[in-house]
């Protein structure tokens, strides 16, 4: 067997972390290549004068009780638990996505509801006629298009960039059933991988649970090298992996018996040298077909020396007027995020690769995000600080298990199977990338992927494991 001792890992990110914390607590060392200069990748927190932001908006899951309890143990009191409240801006209209808020009509106005309950009447009669074909069907059929268009479509269709007429019809088709209210509210939420009761984050943004991870790995013996990116993998049959890094524009190059990698897997195949091993003694790459539209964020954040005009953590911008999809409100955290008394937003706009957005320059970005803000009366302008853009390319913010599925994808899964000492840790939300991180690590240690391979398998959902 390969030596353990000798493991290089691939991203400072939540799995590459968790995986050299694991490596660690066995006495292990391994070495991190980071290609920017920060740990945390999409979880980090980046600081603006006295404010600490995050990569937009942050919502950390407690699904998987190992992970949970590392989070809890590694923050300790820096937890901190905060009200989980969503809403909808639409027309200009603040309205909650849980009736926990404003009861059971959310802050619906009455001649809405009135309308919203006609719309679902009709839609729930032609239903009896017609099964849906696509996803829009579907909910317009069982939600009416009115409820539907207020709480769901507008946001779900940004975040996705793709118009619910061109998706599918989802796995659960049924398109009416007793409870109203409830059906109809429900698709606020459609998507959310769990019902979570107790929502909490760090006080110091997101990025601080990986940044203090970072610290304990260093502390563990692990290291951890900035700037260095990976251009190339190669893997002969009987040798190590060697590894082409690139750094401050010098390159060199690596070996390791054992690799981690936590690169989105159509990246990690375009690197890796097809002189790896199958049965035939190299590995087949499939044909990827490589998608011609991109996703992207931008990301506006605006700063004012007022507290903030609305409670919630974040609005979805289902208002179809609005260019931007979601904006979040720091300041309700309940952490030290944002100073007492002040406020930062953070505007978020999800684009694809041909969206004209893209070329905008930030003073423009700037001015669309105040103009949409101040159409619903959400910031007060002349108390304005500042502004700030982060652009995040080739970011898909709808990351999830379904959105990763697919024949080709699979088949690139497939075609690294054959490298045992490879482990791939890339998986979507924070939660699942550590725990496939941790397996990793454990599994390095004991010289035994079976658990990594059966609880970490990337074609499986989370709950199925």
């Amino acid at each position: 067997m390969p030596d353990p001792k000798n493991t290089i890992i691939i991203g400072a990110g939540p799995s590459g972390l968790s995986a050299a914390l694991e490596l660690c607590e066995y006495g292990l060392e391994p070495i991190i290549l980071e290609q920017s200069d920060h740990v945390g990748g999409l979880m980090h927190s980046p600081v603006w004068q006295d404010f600490i932001l995050d990569i937009g908006r942050k919502e950390l899951y407690a699904r998987i009780p190992e992970v949970n309890a590392l989070w809890e143990s590694i923050l300790g009191d820096q937890y901190q638990e905060y009200p989980h409240r969503v809403g909808s801006l639409y027309k200009n209209k603040l309205i909650e996505t849980s009736s926990a808020w404003r009861g059971m009509f959310r802050g619906v106005p009455v001649s809405w509801l009135l309308a919203g309950g006609v719309s679902l009447a009709v839609a729930w009669g032609k239903a009896g006629f017609k099964s849906p074909r696509t996803y829009e069907e579907f909910w317009h059929a069982r939600a009416g298009p009115s409820f539907a268009r207020m709480f769901a479509q507008g946001y779900w269709e940004k975040f996705r960039g793709q118009s619910w007429a061109q998706m599918p019809l989802p796995e659960n088709n049924h398109t009416h059933s007793s409870g109203v209210i409830r059906q109809t509210m429900k698709i606020a939420k459609s998507g959310a991988p769990t019902e979570q009761k107790r929502w909490r984050h760090p006080k110091r943004g997101a990025g601080q649970i990986f940044e203090m991870l970072s610290e304990k790995v260093q502390r563990g013996g692990g290291k951890i090298r900035f700037s260095s990116e990976v251009i190339k993998i190669t893997k002969s049959a009987n040798g190590p992996f060697e590894l082409q890094v690139t750094c401050h524009g010098k390159t060199t190059t690596l070996t390791t018996d054992y690799l981690i990698s936590s690169m989105p897997i159509e990246r990690f195949s375009e690197i890796l040298s097809s002189d790896g091993i199958n049965h035939n003694g190299r590995v087949e790459k499939p044909l990827l077909n490589k998608p011609t539209v991109h996703r992207n964020v931008i990301l506006v954040y605006l700063f004012f020396a007022t507290p903030p005009r609305f409670p919630h953590a974040w609005l979805e911008v289902n208002d179809p007027n609005l260019r931007c999809g979601r904006i979040v409100n720091y300041a309700a955290f309940n952490g030290k995020m944002v100073p007492q008394g002040k406020t930062c937003l953070c505007v978020e706009f999800f684009c694809n690769s041909d969206d004209p957005l893209l070329a905008w320059d930030d003073q423009d970005l700037r001015t669309l995000a105040i103009q949409e803000c101040s159409a619903a009366s959400l910031i007060d302008e002349p108390a304005m600080m500042g502004f700030h853009v982060i652009r995040k390319q080739r970011t898909n913010a709808a990351a999830s298990w379904r959105e990763q599925q697919g024949q080709a994808r699979a088949a690139l899964f497939e075609a690294i199977r054959p490298l045992k000492p490879l482990f791939h840790v890339n998986r979507p939300g924070s939660d699942w990338a550590s725990y496939a991180g941790l397996l990793a690590g454990r599994a390095i240690a004991k010289s035994d992927r079976q658990e990594f391979d059966r609880l970490a398998d990337p074609a499986r959902r989370l709950e199925e494991r």
